[in-house]
């Protein structure tokens, strides 16, 4: 064979039908593949059955055989499927012949490589079918087989075992996985090949290998009671495929499981597959991909094949329980699905106390076989087990033996009250399945308890190394028979986890009863609980005139997880720290929750440092911790900054507002702070707002929308009114100020804001901040301007998809729906600066299409609202400020697609709890609401939130977060009905239909 192989893929190929043919013999027929594993036992007999390989012999496989060229030229030819000529006698190469006793078998085989392209021979004119197959040669031939050439020549390797030609097919192989390197790491490529590695590299290269050509479905069977598998030739897009079972023209419901070569589908069925006609069908893959859709079956009802005694042996216990057990099959080798009023049983010629099916699906008799004329030792009890209006029967003559004793105990699956596979939490238990036997290897019973035959103090479960917090659960001192046996009577024992523990670990508990033991694990994982704490102060600002502090805390559990702010406020009294110059507390609600809370006795000294410390109680290791926070300048008011704009400018008596936020000089929020603060020097100050308002001619003016009386200043200009704040009434001051202009009158008014500071308690205040100033101006009311419509947006089909009144209270006409929206006049001087109006002033408003678009005004304001889906121009009769009417058009989209929320905001996310009442008044702020925005841009705010439930489908739900009891909440309306007197805190969340949420965590004060 050439070092370059040319190989060339056909459609038979035969790699996809090693299990086509069946030779009958296996891999057990051969002395020398016995000790092989399993899994490779497996790829032995598929390869076998395939008849790719057989013996060198009838019981010799000839596993570490070097294979010819000859023998690797039938192997290759039938591997790819090839068409073989057997009586083909002429030979392209002068060293094959059919009369060559040792290789002359291969002659046809070698013919159908050639004609295939897959190799040109060893030399000008000659095959060499006696030469040697080496490792490389075998790697380049399973790679191309793959169709993975190209990636292979895209490869580089530095084994020195392998020649330079085959590095990049050796390097594939390896990533393929379809050969594996030596012991040493080496690939060894120049070696010869054995016989053992084509078998399994073959094997290999079949799971991998996907024929050409689209997907079809080859075959569909039953393969059980409620089971059918459907058979791909090639592997399929589980991700898109959808596998259907119909029985005639009806539905057959089914579960898909997939073979993890993608090429098999399983459809467990809720039904029996009974006797009809059925048909599978894959659907939802691309049509282009796809060949033959369907394969049908005909399966029959099922039946009894036949009734199997299964017991360890020919001889029972003499017992009042003494249990036989018999497997029933059905034609598809299962255990049958019928129950046991389809058989009847005879035990000694009468029917047993108890008949009935385990979880495995075998027929358990449990008979009392003390009766008259039963020996102890050496009697006979004859059974007979027949389903019924039939045939089918079994019969056995057990021997007797003497009473039951309990002689081997086998551990099954541990199962976990938590439905994990670790223990966590306090009362959580795990359950190990015994399997017990008496002397004659029969399973042991409940009954054999109960009766009194077998003691359940016998049995004695120990658990190793010792853990204070875990116990064998137990009535009393020792076992009883309740102890032993689950509801259903299977035997079982429990352990129990008493409390959280804080590190994972396996325990080993030692099952012993009567002289056999047996063992099972049961682990137990790190809880939730603190065994190492941290203080975050990256974020902490400490001023010396802070009453209190929040440090955050970083604790983690003996598995590194981070543990939660609940977790942290549930295991506090397993921390304790320290403070200097005050009291600590873990947080227990609100947003600061699970957060150290540091209060001081007196003022901290600027420049000075406060000390904490930390310790973990109960924990096994050193988790002493400490830091310490400098103490900054007490806060003072810093700077002010502007929370609501105004206008810069109006017209007609238009109004607006300026708003303000002061701020401290570490950035935080400020509404009052101290008097007489002390620095480090030892001075103190004062801090004051002075808020100047200057007007200038006679059509603007501004005023404290709280309250607050002006200062007279000696010596200040008339149109200057001044207003002082002191450090308690900063939070009047942020509220802003009233800008308001007078129609037909023009001026400016000016509202200039500076912080103030006096010194070591003086009254001499001089400026401390920046100002910050903001002006409103009249303008002439016959100012040219220009006007337009704001964007309206696109309207919801409110009239054609809604009925009127489907809320209470709702109307479908424009200036009256929750759906219209308010036509906004926009009117900009001739630098492009918006001017605010006091009106919109629409005199009149018209729609191009009204069963698109409807429409309707006052004189002042309009509205329009959407009618069916389409476009429509909506224009509108303006009265613009030199008393003249203008027509503002705009073109508005009508559109049908179903209200969805495309933004749920809160206005708040931790609150306090004041009482029963609504949700949204927990997400309320102020002004900020619970709001939800639909695509078509519709506002709805609280209460109305629930009232357009029919398009919103909002709900609450609640969820208790620390303390005992229950929170009623309304889904629907989010009213709360009840809150129990021992819940601290409660999350209440809101969520969208499409998933969009917010929370709010309510916490009692």
């Amino acid at each position: 064979m050439k070092k370059t192989l040319s190989v060339v893929l056909t459609s038979a190929m035969a790699l996809s039908m090693f299990s086509a043919v069946a030779f009958g013999k296996t891999s057990a027929d051969f002395t020398d593949l016995k000790d092989l594993d399993a899994a490779t036992q497996t790829k032995f007999d598929a390869m076998i059955a395939a008849g790719i390989f057989d013996g060198v012999s009838d019981t010799t496989f000839g596993l570490k055989d070097e294979m010819n060229r000859a023998q690797f030229a039938k192997v290759a030819a039938l591997i790819m499927g090839l068409e073989v000529n057997k009586d083909l006698t002429t030979s392209s190469f002068t060293d094959v012949s059919v009369t060559d006793p040792a290789n002359g078998y291969a002659l046809p085989y070698i013919e159908a490589l050639k004609t295939a392209n897959v190799t040109d021979g060893y030399a000008e004119g000659q095959y060499n079918p006696a030469g040697k197959v080496t490792k490389e040669q075998l790697a380049t031939f399973l790679v191309r087989v793959l169709d993975k050439d190209a990636e292979a020549k895209a490869l580089t390797g530095t084994d020195a075992t392998v020649s330079g030609w085959a590095q990049g097919y050796v390097a594939e192989a390896l990533a393929l996985k379809v050969l594996a390197n030596n012991a040493d790491g080496t690939f060894g490529g120049i070696t010869n090949a054995t016989r053992d590695l084509l078998v399994t590299g073959a094997y290999e290269a079949k799971q991998q290998y996907v024929p050409a050509g689209k997907v079809s479905v080859t075959e569909a069977k039953a393969t059980g009671v409620y089971k059918a598998t459907v058979t791909f030739n090639k592997p399929v897009d589980t991700t898109k495929a959808v596998v259907s079972l119909t029985k005639g023209t009806l539905a057959v419901s089914a579960t898909t499981t997939w073979s993890e070569d993608k090429k098999v589908a399983t459809l467990t069925t809720d039904t029996k597959i009974g006797e009809g006609e059925y048909t599978a069908t894959v659907s939802g893959l691309d049509a282009a991909t796809v060949e033959k859709t369907t394969a049908t079956f005909s399966a029959k009802d099922e039946q009894v094949s036949k009734i199997d005694f299964v017991n360890a042996g020919d001889t029972v216990a003499y017992s009042k329980n003494a249990v036989i057990k018999l497997k029933a099959e059905n034609q598809y080798g299962e255990a049958v699905s019928m129950g046991t009023s389809s058989f009847t049983a005879l035990v000694s010629g009468q029917a047993p106390a108890s008949f009935k099916k385990d979880a495995a699906g075998n027929l358990v008799i449990t008979a009392d076989i003390t009766g008259s004329g039963i020996s102890q030792g050496n009697g006979i009890v004859p059974v007979t087990v027949y389903l019924n209006n039939s045939n089918i029967t079994v019969s056995k003559n057990f021997k007797v033996g003497t009473v039951p004793i309990l002689s081997k105990i086998e551990t099954g699956a541990v199962t976990y009250s938590n439905d994990a596979t670790k223990l966590v939490a306090a009362d959580e238990t795990a359950s190990i399945a015994l399997n017990l036997f008496d002397q004659y290897g029969n399973p042991i019973t409940k009954g054999q308890f109960v009766s009194g035959e077998i003691a359940a103090s016998n049995i004695n479960p120990v658990i190793t190394p010792y853990e204070q917090n875990l116990e064998i659960v137990k009535a009393g001192s020792s076992f009883a028979t309740a102890d032993l046996f689950d509801e259903n009577d299977n035997a079982r024992v429990q352990v129990k986890l008493i409390a959280k523990v804080d590190k994972t670990a396996d325990y080993t508990v030692n099952i012993y009863g009567g002289s056999s033991s047996a063992t099972a694990t049961v682990s137990v994982s790190a809880a939730n609980l603190p065994t190492k704490v941290e203080f975050d102060t990256s974020a902490v600002t400490l001023a010396a005139n802070d009453a209190s502090v929040y440090v955050p805390l970083n604790v983690t559990d003996a598995n590194g997880n981070k543990l939660s702010a609940q977790d942290i406020v549930d295991n506090k009294d397993r921390m304790n720290f320290s403070v200097t110059n005050g009291t600590w507390s873990i947080q227990p609600t609100g947003s600061d929750k699970g957060k150290l809370k540091l209060t001081f006795t007196t003022n901290n000294v600027v420049g000075t440092k406060v000390y904490v410390t930390g310790q973990i109680n109960q924990s096994q290791s050193n988790t002493f911790v400490q830091t310490s926070i400098p103490v900054q300048d007490a806060r003072i008011a810093e700077r002010i900054t502007v929370s609501e704009e105004p206008a810069a400018k109006a017209i007609l008596g238009a109004s607006d507002d300026v708003e303000f936020q002061l701020k401290d000089q570490y950035g935080k929020d400020i509404s009052d702070i101290d008097s007489n603060i002390a620095n480090a020097n030892g001075q103190t100050s004062n801090y004051r707002i002075k808020v100047e308002v200057t007007t200038e001619g006679t059509g603007t003016a501004a005023a404290p929308k709280t309250a607050h009386a002006p200062t007279v200043v000696t010596g200040a200009p008339a149109n200057v009114t001044t207003y002082y704040y002191d450090n308690t009434q900063f939070d009047d001051f942020s509220n802003g100020f009233n800008l308001t202009s007078t129609s037909g009158s023009e001026g400016k008014v000016t509202v200039k804001a500076v912080i103030e500071k006096a010194s070591n308690g003086t009254s001499n205040y001089s400026d401390y901040s920046s100002a910050v100033t903001r002006a409103f101006e009249a303008v002439k009311s016959d100012t040219a301007l220009t006007y337009s419509i704001d964007t309206v947006g696109t309207l919801f089909a409110a009239q054609d998809k809604l009925t009127a009144g489907f809320t209470s209270g709702e109307a479908l006409t424009a200036g009256n729906s929750q759906f219209d929206k308010k036509v906004t006049v926009i009117a900009k001087d001739s630098a492009g600066n918006k001017v605010i109006l006091p009106s919109n002033y629409v005199r009149g408003i018209s729609s191009s299409d009204p069963s698109v678009l409807a429409v309707d005004g006052d004189g002042t304001d309009a509205y329009v609202l959407g009618n069916k889906a389409g476009s429509a121009t909506v224009s509108a009769v303006v009265y613009t400020n030199k008393g003249e009417t203008i027509n503002l058009t705009q073109e508005v989209t009508v559109k049908a697609d179903a209200i969805a929320v495309e933004k749920l905001v809160a206005g708040e996310t931790s609150a306090t709890y004041t009482g029963l009442g609504y949700a949204y008044t927990y997400f309320t702020d102020g002004d900020d609401t619970l709001k939800v925005t639909d695509q078509y841009g519709i506002e709805y705010k609280n209460a109305d939130i629930a009232k357009y439930d029919a398009v919103l489908g909002l709900r609450y739900t609640v969820s208790v977060v620390s303390g005992t009891g229950n929170v009623d909440l309304d889904a629907k309306t989010g009213e709360i009905t009840a809150v129990g007197t021992d819940v601290q805190e409660f999350l209440i969340t809101a969520v969208s239909p499409n998933g969009k949420s917010v929370q709010v965590l309510v916490a009692r004060p």
